[in-house]
């Protein structure tokens, strides 16, 4: 059953600019086909018009994949040293779900 890795972030003020917020998301991407198991994956910033509801979290990202083998490779390796810098840099706080389809 696949699994949905779901991780919120609330982003420094000013910290993060459009640019490098789609920089971030195209190299989450580039994981695809370098994780086994990842299926796909999305990161953007929340959709405007429900925004308000986030609590303050400012951009996520949702991977899916192909079972907990495959989440525990996922995050190992995305909890690399370039992954890790720019969680310290931008990030101020962060939230994980797990859940399976």
């Amino acid at each position: 059953m696949p699994i949905y890795h779901i991780v919120l972030f609330k982003l420094k003020e000013g910290a993060a600019s459009e640019d490098k917020l789609k920089e971030l998301a195209t190299q989450a991407k580039g994981l695809i086909g370098t994780v086994p198991g990842l299926i796909s994956l999305e990161a953007n910033k929340p959709l405007a018009s429900t925004a308000a509801a986030a609590q303050g979290y400012n951009a996520g990202l949702v991977a899916v994949l192909e079972n907990e083998e495959a989440l525990a490779g996922y995050t190992e390796k995305a909890n690399n040293p370039t992954a890790t810098k720019w969680r310290e840099e931008l990030v101020t706080e962060s939230l994980v779900y797990d859940l399976v389809a």
